[in-house]
C-alpha cells in the first residue's frame, strides 16, 4: 500500500512540475538580444538596452553626436509622446526571419567592423504593441540579430524609430 501511494506522489508530483506550470516559450539564441532590448525598454534600462548591441556598434555609437547616456528612457518617452499616453509596457513577437548568407553576411559583417567574425545573421521582421485600456497601438520593425564569437548581438544602430498606428 505504501508503494502503491509513493508511485501516486511521484506521478502527482511529475504532472504538477509539468503540466500546470506558466511555461514560457524557449528562446533561440538569436532571439535573446531582442528580448534584453525590449525587456531593457520596458524597465527604461539604459544600460541593458546598450549591452544588446554588437560592441562595435556600441563603441561607434557612444563616439557620435547621437549619442543619449538615457537612451532607454528617451526612446520609452518619445513612444508616450507618439501615441499620447503613458505606456506601462511594449511587447514584440518575432512574425518572420529570413537569414543573411553569403556576400550579404560578408557585407554586414565588413559593415559593423572590418574583419569582424559574423558567424550567422538574421533580418527579423517585429511586431511591436503596447495598449491603452482597449486601444493597441502597433508597429512594425525590421532588425538585424548576427553571432559574433558565442554570442547574438543587434547590428544596428541602437537609434530605433518607432512609428505607433491604432489598430
Amino acid at each position: 500500500m505504501k508503494r502503491f501511494f509513493s508511485i501516486i506522489l511521484v506521478l502527482l508530483m511529475i504532472i504538477l512540475s509539468t503540466g500546470c506550470s506558466d511555461k514560457k516559450k524557449l528562446l533561440n539564441p538569436y532571439e535573446k538580444p531582442v528580448q534584453t532590448l525590449f525587456s531593457s525598454l520596458n524597465r527604461q534600462d539604459s544600460n541593458s538596452y546598450i549591452n544588446s548591441f554588437a560592441s562595435p556598434i556600441v563603441k561607434e555609437y557612444k563616439n557620435s553626436e547621437a549619442y543619449d547616456l538615457l537612451l532607454a528612457e528617451t526612446v520609452f518617452s518619445q513612444i508616450d509622446e507618439q501615441i499620447d499616453f503613458n505606456i506601462t509596457a511594449l511587447t514584440y513577437e518575432i512574425e518572420d526571419k529570413t537569414e543573411i548568407q553569403g556576400e550579404d553576411l560578408k557585407n554586414l559583417s565588413d559593415q559593423i567592423q572590418k574583419g569582424l567574425d559574423l558567424k550567422k545573421a538574421y533580418s527579423l521582421n517585429l511586431n511591436i504593441e503596447t495598449r491603452q485600456r482597449i486601444t493597441v497601438y502597433s508597429c512594425k520593425l525590421d532588425i538585424v540579430v548576427g553571432k559574433i564569437g558565442s554570442n547574438w548581438y543587434i547590428c544596428e544602430s541602437p537609434n530605433f524609430k518607432f512609428d505607433f498606428s491604432a489598430s
